[in-house]
């Protein structure tokens, strides 16, 4: 499908065919496992699979990685495993010579060991690490719901949809510019959503009834999948119908808040207004979380990438679309570039198209000492 639209006959999915590199030399690591004994057990892990998750990178790159054998962005990462222990972690990442993300030895950060749940002033505190079951669980205890559990595709944990502002009300905790926890008010058990679809003719047609439905209905989140998000969820058996897709045509998303009766009132009117317009109703599964469209763009010798602004040229035979989303009637356009990935240049072509910075050469701590010198000279 994917070779078709990019005009190609076929596509190759990656020339590596050797195990993953791991660029970290022998200093690096001794240093890093001396790093290690300082600190509490299992709060640094130099594991591949836990650097690839905590390297504060967009997903596409991290697949890129993987699908050719390249070593993740980060040597190592730091797990606090409470909200009293992030200080000391990050003072000895300090004393060592590290820091989160960024200077001459960077060094990851994830905070998916938080997953307190705690009540603090009548509010619930959740940590970055909070699953979305385990928050339903202690709000249920307190007669409480969380209606935006639904959207779990587009927000893997509580904490990313409290940083969007999918809650009413909600105060994020952040260290070293990462969001370590959440507090929020939530709504009674009675409170709950409707999540519908309906498949456009064209992506003005879904961006036209995208403005008309915030204006007049103000959901709690809605969205416009890009025509090739739509046409690669259906091939992959997410939607029923998909044969009723005009090519092109985008999917519009609305979810509704409320009451059994408020959502009934709203979807009811919503409805009408869309199906005069042309909009077709979708019956659809639950959808994956939208980094899996990242990994099956990988996987088939192409990519995905996601962006503010539109770079001023994109890969020869990229399709590109645009993603709205509006959160409480908080509207924002984005632009998803889906493109045959160059083999030879895979993870520069994708930085470059993010505007991200060129991968440095690994680095030694003798390297690290040089720089501070240089930095340092008058």
């Amino acid at each position: 499908m994917l070779a078709a639209r990019f005009g190609r006959s076929h596509l190759v999915s990656t020339l590596n065919a050797g195990p993953r590199r791991d660029d970290s030399d022998e200093e690096v690591r001794a240093d890093l496992s001396d790093l290690g004994d300082a600190l509490p057990p299992g709060t640094l892990s130099l594991q591949l699979r836990d650097r690839d998750f905590a390297s504060a990178e967009p997903a596409i790159l991290t697949h890129i990685r993987q699908a050719e054998g390249l070593p993740p962005a980060l040597p190592a990462v730091l797990f606090p495993r409470s909200f009293d222990g992030v200080d000391e972690l990050l003072s000895e990442a300090f004393a060592a010579g590290y820091q989160p993300f960024e200077g001459p030895r960077p060094i990851g950060l994830s905070f998916a060991g938080l997953r307190d749940v705690d009540m603090i002033d009548d509010r619930l505190r959740f940590g970055a690490g909070t699953s979305w079951g385990a928050l339903l669980t202690a709000a249920a205890k307190r007669g409480e719901a969380v209606p935006e559990g639904t959207l779990a595709d587009l927000f893997g944990t509580p904490v990313e949809a409290a940083e969007a502002g999918l809650f009413d009300a909600a105060d994020v905790e952040r260290v070293a510019g990462l969001a370590a926890c959440a507090t929020a008010t939530l709504p009674p058990l009675g409170v709950g959503v409707t999540d519908r679809c309906w498949a456009t003719r064209s992506t003005d047609e879904a961006k036209a009834l995208f403005e008309r439905t915030v204006r007049r209905y103000r959901p709690l989140f809605t969205e416009v999948i890009p025509p090739l998000d739509a046409e690669a969820l259906a091939v992959a058996g997410f939607w029923r119908g998909s044969r009723r897709f005009a090519r092109g045509g985008a999917v519009l998303r609305i979810v509704f808040e409320g009451s059994r009766a408020q959502r009934l009132a709203a979807i009811t009117a919503a409805s009408w207004s869309i199906g005069r317009a042309g909009g077709v109703f979708q019956h659809r599964g639950r959808l994956p979380d939208r980094d899996v469209l990242s990994a099956l763009a990988v996987g088939a010798g192409a990519a995905r990438v996601v962006v503010d602004r539109l770079p001023p040229s994109q890969p020869e035979g990229a399709v590109v679309g645009a993603a709205l989303t509006a959160i409480r009637g908080r509207m924002t356009e984005r632009h998803v570039i889906w493109y045959p990935r160059d083999l030879t240049d895979s993870l520069g072509q994708a930085m470059r198209l993010l505007r991200r910075p060129p991968v440095p050469a690994p680095m030694d701590s003798w390297d690290a000492l040089r720089i501070a010198l240089k930095k340092a000279m008058p």
